[in-house]
């Protein structure tokens, strides 16, 4: 049995290695502040979400089967989470009921196994009953799946078996066969049976009597009993294994079902939290294969939205056309880099197959995440900041195909104007001829109004506001790149005073 509730074909891996540079999407695009409000301190969706979000996929398919499933377990919150709070409950209960007792020798794991099968047998009826109930209710092609098949394989034969196999590996009596091998030895030690399992009850009324060609081990013989004991083990090691096997595999089962089940009720979290914030979110429309274009309305930071209490400003964000870039410039504490993470954080979002933070979102498809931000000083480094954003920039560059994002943010400012110009520019072009899409903030004017000029049937010109104060509302506009940086608000946020006018003389 499979879950597939994210991947039509195969089951969640947790043990598989975060994508390259996940440490940097989750530093810039405040990612934790997003794991967080889905987990809300379930350590299992916590674990469960960063490898969901961030490996992501660029299959239109899986996306189109993974919103499927949010859109059914949306109209079925309640059924969603009690059914999740049913299997940790399930799962917790095995793993604390026997966590002591069990072992490696082969009774142990017998023992361990016919115990496991017994606790669980109850929840798997319930989760039969479950499943009868609601295969014929669900509407998307993944959950269907899972009931039609849960309410198969989970039938009155299993059950009986589970209750058998819990009863008879208990049997102090057991029926083996062995053959004699080279130098007499036994050989090919085979369980047959469990004699006493059955008629226990006659056992009891015959009290002592021994069938024929029957031998009565002595209680003081210390060798007979371990030899005896190497028998059983020797005979029961066939059976040690299927029953393993057999745990492994429903214990396996019930534990991916958890694990994907986490991540929709962490999606759950998510929504009802964008909610309370009467925040609008939806579904992204992916473009076919080969398109470049991302069209945005009213898209706003996710992050932002949940570590604020504050007014939200979505922005429209129409990179459409033969457009493969965005340049943003303008005011200093404008709203542009959070326009930047909005950006970021949807696509990251929409290649999972969540929904995003917008009215509305058209996309193409994204084959890989990256940003390149401004970093604060760090003592640390061994060499200049410079140089610290080139060797960032060559190893993201690693991992840069044609359908990938770039997002820099304030990139190549620790050099002057013009060799920062000069770089930001070559890069930017030779990534968008890749077909690359890239979205740069940047106070660089000179590589702004280069790209303007050059570019700009291909690049998408946004500019934040300079109105101050409450005049302010962090929204961007269509422009051409200002020649002003902005500097005398950045003094006056730094000094605290007004920069001086500057003093006409005749």
């Amino acid at each position: 049995m499979k879950a597939h509730l994210l991947f039509p074909d195969r089951d969640l891996d947790l043990t598989a290695a975060l994508p390259p540079q996940s440490a940097a999407l989750i530093n810039d695009l405040r990612l934790n502040v997003v794991f967080g409000a889905m987990a809300q301190g379930d350590a299992v969706i916590a674990k469960v979400v960063p490898h969901v979000l961030l490996a992501g996929t660029d299959d239109v398919a899986v996306i189109l089967y993974r919103q499927s499933v949010m859109r059914e377990l949306m109209e079925k919150e309640d059924f969603c989470r009690n059914l999740y709070a049913f299997l940790k409950q399930t799962l917790a209960d095995e793993h604390k009921s026997y966590l002591h007792m069990r072992n490696t020798s082969v009774s142990g794991v017998i023992f361990d196994a016919a115990r496991s099968l017994d606790v669980l047998s109850g929840p798997l009826q319930k989760l039969k009953v479950i499943a009868n109930k609601q295969k014929t209710l669900a509407t998307s092609t993944a959950l269907r799946r899972l009931f039609e098949i849960l309410d198969e394989e989970l039938d009155d034969s299993l059950f009986a078996d589970l209750f058998e196999y819990s009863r008879v590996f208990r049997a102090p009596e057991m029926l083996l066969n062995a053959r004699l091998g080279d130098g007499n030895k036994g050989v090919d030690y085979r369980l047959r049976g469990f004699p006493g399992a059955r008629f226990r009850w006659l056992k009891d009324l015959i009290g002592q009597w021994l069938p024929p060609n029957s031998y009565r081990l002595d209680p003081r013989d210390d060798n007979g009993a371990r030899a005896l004991n190497d028998l059983r083990e020797r005979a029961l090691g066939g059976a040690a294994a299927s029953m393993q096997q057999g745990k492994d595999h429903v214990l396996s089962f019930l534990t991916n079902l958890r694990d994907e089940l986490a991540f929709y009720v962490g999606v759950l979290n998510l929504r009802r939290r964008l909610y309370a914030r009467q925040l609008p979110f939806c579904f992204p429309e992916i473009e076919a294969s080969g398109c470049r274009s991302f069209d945005a309305k009213d898209l706003y930071d996710i992050a932002l939205a949940l570590a604020s209490d504050q007014p939200i400003t979505g922005n429209n964000v129409p990179m459409t056309g033969n457009r493969t870039g965005t340049i943003i410039t303008g005011a200093n504490q404008g709203g542009k880099s959070t326009c930047l993470r909005s950006i970021g954080l949807s696509l990251l979002m929409a290649r999972c197959g969540l929904f995003v933070g917008a009215e509305h979102l058209t996309t193409a498809m994204v084959g890989g995440m990256f940003t390149h931000f401004k970093r604060e000083e760090d003592r640390t480094l061994q060499s200049g900041k410079f140089d610290e954003e080139l060797r960032r920039l060559d190893d993201l560059l690693t991992y840069v195909r044609d359908d990938s994002v770039v997002l820099f943010n304030e990139s190549f400012s620790s050099t002057n104007e013009m060799e920062g110009s000069a770089i930001s520019f070559d890069v930017m072009d030779a990534l968008m001829a890749s077909g690359v899409r890239v979205f740069f903030v940047t106070h660089q004017y000179t590589f702004a109004h280069r790209v303007f000029l050059l570019r700009r049937d291909q690049t998408l010109f946004l500019r934040a506001s300079g109105r101050k104060g409450a005049d302010r509302d962090f929204r961007l506009e269509p422009g051409e790149p200002s020649e002003t940086s902005e500097a005398a608000d950045l003094y006056q946020r730094v000094f605290g005073v007004a920069l001086s006018p500057p003093i006409k003389t005749t």
